[in-house]
């Protein structure tokens, strides 16, 4: 799908344009529901995990300023939702689902991606959401407005989550899983 296309619809829905997040939807809608289906491997939870991840578009209407990390945006707010439900469900949470499903991170080993990623999930979910938000080049003021803190809290959780993730990467808890 095309980041331009993508921006063109997103800046036509801002302006009232509510076939422009039809389209929206029927462009994205495809990639959010295998991602939401890949962690929580039930139908109806991920139609419903779409669902929430729309709405959350929807309520953001007029705030989505950096339109061309839109799809980046639907998908991390996509797998943190999912990883919510997972955690208050005790489900399990599948380790072979990519959270890194992004061409930044395509020219990775697979077990460096598989490290990082087995990393993102044993952080807390703010901490992962911030440094996923600012991995796919949010500036910290959206992820704060996004993310409900302050521009000083934000700061501060991302050096927090930049922290944590260097100290579970470093510590090579990580190999464990491979063994």
């Amino acid at each position: 799908m095309s980041n331009k296309k993508i921006t063109m619809l997103i800046r036509a829905y801002r302006k009232g344009d509510n076939s422009a997040f039809d389209e929206l939807v029927l462009l994205t809608y495809q990639d959010l529901y295998r991602l939401c289906y890949g962690y929580l491997k039930d139908k109806m939870l991920a139609e419903d995990m779409v669902s929430e991840v729309y709405l959350k578009l929807v309520e953001s209407r007029g705030i989505v300023k950096n339109e061309k990390n839109l799809q980046g945006l639907l998908r991390v707010i996509a797998t943190n939702k999912c990883l919510d439900l997972l955690k208050k469900t005790k489900r399990e949470i599948p380790v072979e689902v990519n959270v890194l499903d992004n061409t930044h991170f395509a020219k990775q080993e697979p077990e460096e991606v598989y490290s990082v990623q087995q990393v993102l999930l044993m952080m807390e979910a703010d901490e992962r959401e911030g440094l996923l938000l600012h991995t796919f080049g949010f500036p910290v003021r959206e992820i704060a407005y996004k993310m409900g803190l302050s521009v000083g809290q934000a700061r501060m959780l991302l050096e927090r989550s930049k922290k944590s993730f260097a100290i579970y990467y470093k510590k090579g808890e990580v190999e464990s899983l491979y063994e």
